[in-house]
């Protein structure tokens, strides 16, 4: 992960780095905020720690500049002064912590793992945006995504839920001219019609009751960006004759209001129904299908593709054991066949849900789904590798379980809860 130093003072951000460095993180310092949000600008940034008393530019408006940039940056600031209203303003403005000097190096490198923890930094993000496959149908699909990617046509991705359409749109727009910009979503399934037109669009004050003051849509935010709009078919038809004209004209009309806007966005739409079909029902326009439809891409369902399963499965046992600091379980080949079997139909959501079940929970309760022949040898099977690796190295270390739980990469309190379930003897 890389993360961005920015304090007037040179020795702050000598003694942040170094000290950074020495856990594995890649740092970059400046003194300078307009040098800084140059940095910013090639995307590679995940966090910053910034003071927020600098005499070119404070803290505050540093991160404002840095959220216009990628919105997906989080900022903790820095501040000797433990002025109330500095910190709450970051806060309202986006920062997700904040450190009273002095502070020790300790203290910001736990808030930092913290955020590591929750999963919200971007660098953890792109790890969870990463594509696993293995078939040739998503190789290809890949390829065309990289070569449409600089093309500023509209795209549609057809696919089931759970195939991953979302992640094949943020493909394209990291691959994109736009990839500095801000990727907005939303979908269209979620809200009903009146909650899904003030968040595309905003409105006015006053445009309705309740309306106390201007909202900026969502379509606005993604000004210079990606927009994704997920579950297109469920878009009301009043709303399909708005997003019409956005990509017609190139601009927008809050509610409320009468000055059309011009944004520049470019359009991504997903969707797991046949548009066809809802335009002979009447349920989607012919025009906006044509408009939308310029570039089409279909994700295969994870049942016409197996060959996927046994490469997802690895990588979400590795990033659950990882997530919540456990030993991975060893899926053996009879777990393997079951899976690569399965029909799946929530797809890769599906198989992720249950593989995060199986690290959690040992692999017991949770293959009732898959058959009685995978059962007990399979599950018997992990536990006897896992009870065995347990044993072994509490031999190595004359039964230390705290040096037996730094070996295998576990909490102590979790190397106990093991001992005690599997009845492993241990000499300390």
């Amino acid at each position: 992960m890389k993360i961005l130093i920015i304090d007037d003072e040179e020795s702050m951000n000598v003694w942040i780095g170094l000290g950074l460095r020495k856990k594995g993180y890649d740092v970059v310092t400046f003194t300078d905020p307009v040098e800084a949000l140059e940095e910013v600008k090639k995307g590679e940034i995940g966090v910053f720690v910034s003071d927020i008393k600098m005499p070119k530019m404070d803290g505050i408006e540093f991160l404002k500049n840095c959220r216009k940039i990628d919105s997906s940056i989080k900022g903790i600031l820095m501040t000797a002064y433990g002025s109330v209203d500095g910190v709450i303003e970051g806060f309202r403005e986006g920062a997700v912590d904040f450190l009273i000097k002095p502070f020790s190096l300790e203290e910001l490198y736990n808030r930092i793992k913290k955020l590591e923890s929750t999963d919200i930094i971007k660098t953890a993000m792109r790890e969870e945006d990463k594509i696993i496959y293995k078939s040739e149908a998503i190789k290809d699909i890949l390829a065309t995504v990289d070569n449409i990617a600089q093309i500023e046509s509209t795209v549609i991705i057809y696919g089931e839920t759970g195939t991953g359409k979302e992640l094949i749109a943020k493909r394209i727009h990291k691959k994109s001219k736009r990839r500095t910009g801000k990727f907005v979503s939303i979908n269209c399934a979620a809200l009903p019609e009146n909650l899904l037109e003030s968040e595309l669009f905003g409105y006015k004050k006053g445009a309705f009751t309740g309306a106390y003051k201007d909202k900026i849509g969502l379509l606005e935010v993604a000004n210079g960006g990606t927009f994704f709009l997920d579950e297109i078919g469920e878009m009301p038809l009043s709303l399909q004759a708005k997003l019409l004209r956005v990509i017609q004209e190139r601009e927008i009309v809050p509610i409320g209001g009468h000055n059309p806007m011009k944004i520049d966005v470019r359009l991504i739409a997903a969707t797991n129904k046949d548009l066809k079909k809802l335009i002979e029902k009447g349920e989607f326009r012919e025009d906006l299908y044509y408009r939308l439809n310029v570039i089409p891409i279909h994700v295969p369902p994870l049942r016409e593709r197996p060959e996927d399963i046994p490469e997802l499965m690895k990588y979400f046992v590795k990033k659950y054991a990882s997530k919540f600091n456990i030993l991975e379980p060893v899926m053996d080949e009879d777990i393997m066949e079951k899976f690569t079997q399965y029909s799946w139909p929530g797809n890769v959501r599906e198989l992720e849900n249950i593989v995060e079940r199986m690290v959690v929970m040992g692999v017991e309760g949770t293959l009732s789904m898959f058959g009685k022949s995978v059962g007990k040898k399979a599950i018997k099977g992990i536990k006897e590798q896992e009870i065995e690796l347990i044993k072994e190295t509490l031999k190595k270390t004359k039964g230390n379980k705290k040096a037996t739980a730094k070996i295998l990469g576990i909490d102590y309190s979790t190397l106990y809860r093991k001992i005690k379930r599997y009845g492993i003897e241990s000499k300390k």
